[in-house]
């Protein structure tokens, strides 16, 4: 029993020291660039005898090697972002690491990276209230406009099927860039609106004292064309509305809609005030049309 224990003892080492020679053939060839490697080798050589400098310097491949592999891992794992959607159907309320406030719409996601908190990317709408700090500026980006700030509360609305990304601005100050890399500066009170197509830049004056109406899951519109609203809803509720008759566009709408319900029944409403009749063609596709 004791010459079996020692041979397989034997066989074990051979083993290991064979594994050890194919990493330290392999690194062999391979630069030592960080200066944790560079000491590991210099430590080595200076503490170990002539004889023995061959067995280590292998077993240092082995652990060098080792050292970058995790180093590696490490510095995948951080760089990898955080997203975050709303699949639901009421606004979704968040709180950034660096004390910032965040109310995410439904059918929209923010993602950041863990390291790099004060600068996010958002599909969809949202709502900021940014906590000051005038050294380190908050960035949202969107797929064409980059908002700026120190410490402000805005409004971004930006989904992949409209044409048009706004920034309503409630207090503070921003700074906005478009893909074209024009800057542009808006006071409270103002909303910037920029066309993905034409690159045309618009500035209007919204109410402050009026609530941004979707963080209550409401819809509130005074005359505002059907168009408009549709393209909202839509997006809200991630379908498509093929609108059979052009004049449907046209048409005026005011009153408020909730947005936290059935999308068939603002499709109600507006078929009884409007005289429009609607069809669903599939899970996510309605059909309108004037009624004769």
């Amino acid at each position: 029993m004791k010459k079996t224990s020692l041979k397989n003892a034997k066989s074990l080492k051979e083993q290991i020291e064979k594994k050890v020679e194919e990493l330290w053939l392999e690194s062999k060839n391979k630069e030592i660039s960080t200066p944790l490697e560079k000491e590991t080798w210099l430590r080595i050589k200076k503490s170990t005898k002539k004889h023995q400098r061959y067995l280590y310097a292998k077993i240092a491949a082995v652990f060098v090697g080792l050292i970058g592999i995790v180093g590696l891992l490490m510095q995948t794992d951080n760089s990898q972002p955080i997203q975050i959607t709303n699949n639901g159907t009421t606004p979704k309320h968040l709180n950034l690491d660096d004390g910032s406030s965040v109310i995410l719409n439904r059918n929209s996601s923010l993602s950041y990276h863990p390291e790099i908190s004060r600068t996010v990317s958002i599909t969809g709408e949202a709502y900021f209230d940014i906590k000051k700090d005038s050294l380190n500026p908050f960035k949202v980006h969107t797929s064409a406009v980059t908002v700026k700030v120190y410490g402000t509360s805005f409004n971004v609305y930006s989904f992949p099927k409209d044409q048009t990304t706004q920034v309503s601005l409630y207090s503070g100050k921003v700074q906005l860039e478009n893909t074209a890399g024009k800057l542009t500066k808006i006071i409270p009170g103002q909303t910037y609106s920029y066309n993905h197509t034409t690159h045309q830049e618009t500035i209007k004056d919204h109410n402050l004292q009026k609530q941004i109406d979707w963080t209550h899951s409401k819809i509130i519109c005074h005359e505002i064309s059907m168009n408009k609203l549709l393209k909202k809803i839509a997006n809200y509720y991630a379908i498509t509305f093929q609108v059979e008759d052009s004049e449907i566009n046209k048409k005026l709408v005011s009153g408020s809609f909730r947005v936290d319900k059935d999308v068939e029944d603002f499709l109600e409403m507006i078929k009884f005030s409007h005289n429009i009749s609607y069809k669903k063609l599939n899970e996510h596709t309605y059909l309108l049309k004037i009624n004769p």
